[in-house]
């Protein structure tokens, strides 16, 4: 992750210490689909860090508006779920 002051950092149904470290600044925790559609919305630069089967196996793609999309994809071995960053284009 950057740390640069343009980028703001949530994650959804996922956490990790390492997040708020890596990401060099405070991480908002959301908690429901509409949370995360909310804070893409608001900011240019908001990435959200996930579990990829919570971006494509519920509620939380059908409340994002257009252009937001899967950004990256990070394989968890041993975890059996990949994790993801979803932002605007």
């Amino acid at each position: 992750m950057a740390k640069s002051d343009d980028i703001i950092v949530g994650t959804f149904r996922y956490f990790e210490p390492s997040v708020v470290y890596y990401s060099g600044k405070n991480v908002r925790i959301l908690q429901s689909p509409r949370e995360v559609a909310d804070f893409i919305s608001s900011h240019p630069r908001a990435f959200v860090i996930t579990e990829g089967d919570r971006f494509t196996n519920n509620d939380l793609n059908n409340v994002l508006i257009g252009g937001v999309l899967e950004r990256s994809r990070h394989k968890r071995f041993l975890y059996g779920r990949d994790l993801i960053l979803i932002g605007r284009r």
